[in-house]
């Protein structure tokens, strides 16, 4: 049950920042002086490389457990 609420805690945690990203990449980009076309592609890229990332490290949790690969993971992200 807690590696259940656990994985729902990680997951949210993934899209509310991907979402929390595009709010304030736009004022970023404007103090950069970046162009709001390149600043979608950061979204875009991060985007790719959760989908590209997932599949792999589902199976490598299925391996190793869960619990033991989250972890270490929400340390990296934080």
């Amino acid at each position: 049950m807690i590696q259940s609420i656990a994985l729902f805690l990680i997951a949210f945690l993934v899209g509310a920042d991907e979402l929390l990203l595009g709010s304030i990449l736009e004022p970023i980009g404007d103090d950069l002086g970046v162009p709001p076309s390149q600043v979608t592609l950061f979204i875009t890229a991060y985007s790719l490389a959760i989908a590209f990332c997932a599949p792999y490290l589902g199976r490598w949790s299925d391996r190793v457990g869960r619990l033991r690969l989250m972890l270490p993971a929400c340390f990296v992200f934080g």
